[in-house]
Order: structure tokens, then sequence, then C-alpha cells
């Protein structure tokens, strides 16, 4: 009953009071961005509380415009390299000095990779030519695929001509 000491009531009266949690944003994922070849990674933002949120991410640590959603997860879909990071998120319909936590941290690197060779010269129109061919960048394995065919690092016994090769890391790129 609503009562005290300078007026009293009889009648009880109820009041329903809904809590709302408060809100959370966590980003993971993880890739890489291949160097010339354009692609994405997809990060996953897991959001928890209230929906509809409004949340705000930043790559380098330069925060990229908000985005609004009802839908978790929330899928990013990244196109250029940095570290990627969650600044704020909040629910729409939470008072909106009421700010949530966040957490997480990917990197998505640009891999570069960078093929040396040297050869030696077929002499006399023999098959005696040779491609030695470094490579740094990416991660190992790396698989190779020549343009006569062979599939192995280097060429050896090889005849006079013009050789190139497609050379794919275990990244993909």
């Amino acid at each position: 009953s609503t009562s005290n000491l300078c007026f009293t009531n009889p009648t009880q009266s109820c009041i329903t009071v809904e809590v709302l949690p408060l809100p959370t944003a966590t980003i993971s994922g993880s890739g890489v961005l291949c160097a010339g070849a354009g692609g994405s990674v997809d990060l996953t933002v897991t959001l928890t509380g209230d929906p509809e949120w409004t949340f705000v991410y930043a790559i380098g640590g330069v925060p990229q415009p908000s985005i609004t959603t009802s839908t978790s997860p929330y899928i990013i879909t990244a196109t250029q390299p940095g570290n990627y990071t969650l600044v704020s998120v909040r629910s729409i319909d939470a008072d909106p000095d009421c700010i949530g936590t966040v957490s997480g941290n990917v990197a998505i690197n640009l891999v570069t990779l960078t093929p040396t060779s040297t050869t030696v010269a077929a002499v006399c129109g023999e098959n005696n030519g040779s491609v030695n061919l470094s490579i740094s960048g990416g991660i190992a394995p790396y698989m190779y695929i020549w343009s006569n065919g062979e599939t192995t690092q280097d060429l050896s016994n090889v005849p006079p001509g013009t050789y190139s090769t497609t050379i794919t890391d275990n990244n993909g790129c």
C-alpha cells in the first residue's frame, strides 16, 4: 500500500520497472589481405543487451562512422589492413548517457610476396639453363606453377626461353 505518516491509503498499487541490461560489444576474427588482389576479411561484432544498438569501430585508431543494427552478430567487411578495435556501444532504447563496454582487437595484415630470381642462361640451345627463385613475405609453404608446367621452386636443365611463375603462399596470396 502507498502510505506514510502523513497519508494513509488502503489501495495497493504496483509499478513495473524494466531494467535494461548494459550493452556489450566484442570484435573478433582473423585473416590477411593480399597485396594487389583486393579481397576482404569478415570480422564479427557480437552484441549483448537490448537491441537495437549503435556502435563505432576504429581502424588504426581512426573512428569509422557509427553503425546501428538489431542483428547480433554483426559482420564488418574489412577491406584495408590495420588494427580493428571497438570504440563505443549503446542500446538505442537505453539512456543515451549509458554507454556499454567494448572489447576485442583484430589485426588485419597486408601480405606482399616478393620473389627474386637468379638465372643461368642455357648455352648453345641445350637444356642446361636454370632459375633459382627466392621468396620473401607471406607464410611458407609456397606453391609454384611455372609457365612450362613445373611445380618446383627452382627450374633446372631448361632450354633457352622465357619462363614465368605464379607463387601462392599458405595464406592463399
